[in-house]
C-alpha cells in the first residue's frame, strides 16, 4: 500500500491530515509499528507507519521534534496520533 491509498480506507482514515511531508505521497508503508517507549523511534525503519499516543513522549525527555527529526533522518514517513 501506498501512504495516499491510507486516507482512503474507511471513514477513519479519511480524516487524517496531511501536515508536511506531501512528497512522500507515492511512499510504501512497509510496516505498522506502536510507538509507546522513549527509544522507540531507534527502531523504526523506512517505509513504517508509526502510531502512538504520545505516551512515550510525556513520560520522557524525549520531545515531538527529535522524533520527527530521527524519522526524517531514517525517512520514516508517517506517524499518527491517537486521541486520548
Amino acid at each position: 500500500m501506498i501512504v495516499k491509498d491510507l486516507f482512503k480506507l474507511n471513514n477513519d482514515f479519511k480524516q487524517f491530515k496531511l501536515l508536511a511531508g506531501e512528497g512522500g505521497l507515492e511512499n510504501e508503508i512497509k510496516c505498522i509499528d506502536v510507538m509507546e517507549v522513549p527509544d522507540g523511534m531507534y527502531w523504526i525503519n523506512p517505509g513504517h507507519f508509526i502510531i502512538t499516543t504520545r505516551y512515550s513522549i510525556k513520560k520522557a525527555d524525549t520531545t515531538l521534534e527529535y522524533i520527527i527529526e530521527n524519522m526524517i533522518k531514517k525517512n520514516t514517513g508517517i506517524i499518527k496520533f491517537l486521541s486520548k
